[in-house]
């Protein structure tokens, strides 16, 4: 196998898992030189969706394109990405409640910085830097996101939506099963948060309450 082929198996197999995109630094991995890459998508092989990202072409776009791109756009410099889908944004694309999606968010670790903006511009993007646990990840269109408690739980702590933005965001969560009673008891929260946490079901005349 010619290492032209090699390349383009290897690039395959990293954009299978990410709806068809990659980055700059994955193709590199993969076997492709900057000249070459530059040959890709003046040749109409990829398509340069944002700096440094990149799509195959022939690949189907996904439903929530902007989803990869975002992900990707928080690639460290070993070309692997720290973002999670949190707080407003996971809010939305769960479809809970009613709140309107104000920015792109994204939680990242401590001490994550970019210089290139995100796509839209920095003005479209809230980033907020924490450590996450495995248990506070899922993932979904093969990017992952906060859980729907956690979700709820960090715009608790966050404090800019409406109680009834997020009352009604929890009534659909558990309405559909996507927050159980046994997480709500399982759920390992500090202090603040468990406090919040209980005050909204409260609200909520939730009347399994004297459990939690």
């Amino acid at each position: 196998m010619s290492s032209s082929k090699e390349a383009a198996r290897g690039l395959y197999n990293i954009a299978y898992n990410q709806d068809g995109y990659f980055t700059y630094l994955q193709a590199k991995e993969a076997g492709y030189v900057q000249q070459s890459q530059s040959y890709h998508v003046h040749n109409g092989d990829w398509e340069r969706e944002w700096r440094g990202i990149y799509r195959l072409n022939n690949y189907p776009r996904p439903d929530y394109p902007d989803l990869m791109i975002l992900y990707l756009w928080t690639c460290n410099k070993q070309g692997i990405p720290q973002g999670v889908i949190s707080h407003d944004m996971a809010l939305d694309l769960y479809n809970l409640g009613s709140w309107t999606l104000q920015r792109n968010t994204m939680t990242v670790p401590p001490g994550f910085r970019r210089n290139a903006p995100p796509p839209g511009g920095w003005d479209s993007m809230k980033l907020y830097h924490a450590k996450l646990r495995k248990s506070d990840i899922k993932i979904m269109h093969h990017v992952p996101f906060t859980t729907p408690l956690k979700t709820i739980i960090d715009l608790l702590v966050a404090g800019h939506v409406p109680r009834h933005h997020l009352i009604s965001a929890m009534e659909d969560a558990l309405g559909q099963g996507l927050i159980t009673h046994h997480q709500l008891l399982k759920a390992n929260l500090a202090t603040g948060e468990q406090t919040l946490l209980i005050q909204l079901l409260k609200e909520m005349r939730y009347d399994r309450i004297k459990e939690i």
